[in-house]
């Protein structure tokens, strides 16, 4: 088996720079879109988590900024990764969303990106088809 080919990016991380790629993915039962940073192959911090009642479109997630928040977006800003948007119902729960470009996310890991977009065909078709 072929082994999967992820970029590798520099990260600021508690003010330490570190090489780390992403790894795409979803959360079950609801195909909400999954991202981890690893390093060195080895999962290091969640960029994203999942509230199991809350269905999300497939480029949309919750930002998982409990611990390294603030370095997490700085990542986001500066690949452009993503941008935050309001979800009013669910501002009570202190929840942060995220609506990833899934064209650059797709730069970083392109077979998880693929296999997110296996399970939200509509979106794909948006997205590569337009």
């Amino acid at each position: 088996m072929e082994a999967r080919v992820r970029k590798e990016v520099p990260f600021c991380y508690r003010g330490k720079e570190i090489m780390v790629t992403l790894s795409v993915g979803f959360y079950l039962p609801t195909f909400n879109l999954g991202i981890e940073f690893l390093s060195d192959g080895l999962p290091f911090a969640k960029m994203t988590y999942q509230i199991p009642w809350v269905k999300l479109p497939g480029n949309e997630a919750i930002l998982d900024d409990r611990y390294i928040g603030e370095d997490i977006m700085a990542f986001i800003r500066r690949y452009d990764l993503a941008e935050p948007i309001s979800k009013p119902q669910y501002a009570h729960h202190g929840v942060k969303f995220l609506r990833f470009d899934l064209q650059k996310l797709r730069e970083f890991d392109p077979a998880g990106v693929d296999a997110l977009l296996d399970n939200h065909p509509k979106l794909r078709d948006e997205i590569f088809h337009s």
